[in-house]
């Protein structure tokens, strides 16, 4: 048969260019990789090195684990108690607070109760002094963190193989132990805040792992392991229906993100502290957190135990005021980023002011929440990216540690010359190593 022939007879229509169809389907595949690639770069500012933390440091985030377990649990508790009638009902109409109502209360009811699952992957966003600030599951900067340790071990400047822990051989040794290596993972960008990060991370962990839309001859449905950054996200998936039926039926697949709202927001942290949960929770799991306190029209509780009405509170000096105001609700349109984040350190109109509008969306359903700020400046090198050269300065510090079922995988160190430090352009960040034993 003639070259011109075979086009022919695999589809191409007459006065086509005559090309082999072994070479028609290498260049398509050739430009589907060069089309999807990207060049989006690193958008933070990069240290020199990584931080090295005390073993003390690294250590209390290690064994504070099975405190977030507790956490987790306790919480679950209560919240599927109250959603059969077995608890304070104000429970549930407090977690469930903005969820639409296709995705409100019939359906958490309708959830099996092994479907009610803590996060399998988290990022706990904390102060130098470990304080939680938030939970987020699983959380961004997974792929930032193994893409600057990835740019330290090219140039020569991690010290052995495991000082800076390889989030990505973590993750991978995770989803090993879970059972789930031969398992192909439906990983879900469309609510990360930066889905470059997620792709590189992605892309790190294979071939060892195999993913849905990044390796061939994989169906949606054939995923064990279905990956999100949001609750919606996960139950607005096109199969979404179908996956709950099997994971009720069969067990599989698993949720990183669970199909329940729960964890998908910040008003749990307020239930170590509130009154009506406080009596379940361990003294230790309010020590993870702030003194959380959820806005009511009524005022809240200071951290020494005072009530404070919030026209007393705005009234206060401004150096009794290092509080942040924060949107506690699982509408991703407000909890988000450092989105609906205020430090409640204005003038006292508008502090007031503040203060009565999230009292009102909370009693409207939308929780607010009042913490104590947790903070501190640390001195932080980093490298001028216009000039190469090192740059010093004392900036406000956040370290996020990341976690998988088993426990602590990495921690991230960040800094920023303000009060918010999220990943930022003028945000440093710095992949942590554990010190050596003293």
């Amino acid at each position: 048969m003639s070259e011109s022939a075979q086009v022919g007879a695999n589809g191409c229509g007459e006065g086509a260019r005559a090309v082999r169809p072994v070479a028609f389907y290498r260049d398509v595949d050739r430009l589907f990789r060069a089309g999807a690639g990207g060049t989006p770069g690193l958008g933070q500012l990069l240290a020199p090195g990584p931080l090295v933390l005390s073993p003390a440091d690294w250590d209390m985030r290690r064994r504070r684990f099975s405190v977030i377990e507790t956490f987790f649990r306790v919480t679950l508790d209560l919240f599927t108690a109250s959603l059969h009638g077995e608890a304070d009902p104000r429970i549930a109409k407090l977690l469930i607070n903005d969820c639409p109502p296709a995705l409100g209360t019939d359906h958490h009811r309708g959830l099996a109760a092994h479907l009610f699952t803590p996060p399998l992957f988290f990022r706990t966003d904390e102060a130098p002094d470990g304080t939680l600030y938030e939970i987020q599951c699983p959380g961004s900067g997974w792929g930032e963190y193994e893409l600057v340790r990835d740019l330290y071990a090219q140039h020569g400047l991690l010290d052995g193989e495991t000082s800076v822990p390889s989030l990505a051989r973590g993750f991978v040794e995770e989803v090993t132990a879970l059972g789930l290596a031969d398992e192909p993972i439906l990983h879900l960008t469309d609510n990360a805040s930066a889905p470059a990060g997620v792709r590189y991370f992605i892309n790190r962990t294979r071939p060892q792992l195999r993913y849905f839309s990044w390796d061939a001859d994989i169906k949606s449905l054939d995923c064990g392991l279905i990956r999100s950054h949001c609750f919606f996200s996960t139950m607005a998936e096109n199969f979404a229906s179908r996956r709950l039926r099997a994971a009720e039926e069969k067990g599989s697949p698993l949720f990183d993100v669970p199909p329940h709202v729960t964890f998908a927001q910040k008003a749990p942290m307020a239930l170590p502290f509130w009154s009506v949960t406080r009596g379940a929770f361990p003294d230790a799991v309010r020590a993870l957190f702030p003194h959380t306190q959820l806005v009511t029209p009524d005022g809240f509780e200071m951290p020494d135990g005072e009530h404070i009405t919030l026209h007393r509170f705005a009234s206060l000096p401004k150096g009794r005021r290092h509080f942040y105001l924060k949107n506690a609700g699982c509408d991703p349109a407000w909890n988000w980023g450092s989105q609906s984040v205020t430090r409640l350190h204005g003038s006292s109109r508008s502090v007031l002011t503040a203060l009565e509008l999230a009292a009102r969306r909370t009693a409207a359903g939308s929780p607010w929440i009042v913490q104590p700020e947790h903070t501190r400046r640390e001195p932080v090198t980093w490298t001028d990216p216009a000039t190469g050269e090192e740059r010093e300065g004392v900036f406000h510090a956040k370290y996020s540690a990341y976690h998988g079922p088993r426990g602590l995988l990495a921690v991230l160190a960040e800094s920023r010359d303000h009060t918010k430090v999220h990943s930022q352009t003028d945000t440093v960040m710095r992949p942590c190593a554990a010190g050596p034993p003293v």
